[in-house]
């Protein structure tokens, strides 16, 4: 059998690594992992996955999945505040998705944090 191999770097490609991957397209992933100009990759072999996944987790795990991503929403909204082409909207449907998602977390005080 052939390795199917994606190379991902900065440029966009016509379709994302994640739904080659979820489509069955390719067996590895190589990532840019150098700096601008470095021609850098690593490698992670995902043939041994079985995907997509089809399954939820449960509530329990949810939420604490959640607790621990809370700092990363912090750093997602920030980024989404100060991106140029996000507007409105845009932030209020990143955050009612999220709210939807984790029902546990003070998306308010998220969002104070951030300076959103």
């Amino acid at each position: 059998m052939i390795n199917k191999m994606l190379y991902y770097s900065e440029r966009k490609e016509e379709q994302s690594p994640s739904s080659l991957i979820a489509s069955g397209t390719t067996d590895s992933v190589y990532l840019n992992t150098g700096s601008t100009g470095d021609s850098s990759t690593a490698a992670r072999n995902i043939s041994h996955l079985v995907l997509p996944v089809t399954r939820d987790i449960s509530d329990k795990r949810r939420m604490h999945l959640c607790t621990v991503l809370e700092t990363e929403y912090q750093a997602y909204f920030q980024i989404l505040n100060r991106a140029i082409n996000i507007d409105d909207v845009d932030m209020k449907n990143s955050i009612r998705i999220a709210s939807s998602k984790c029902l546990n977390l003070d998306m308010q005080y998220i969002l104070e944090k951030s300076n959103v």
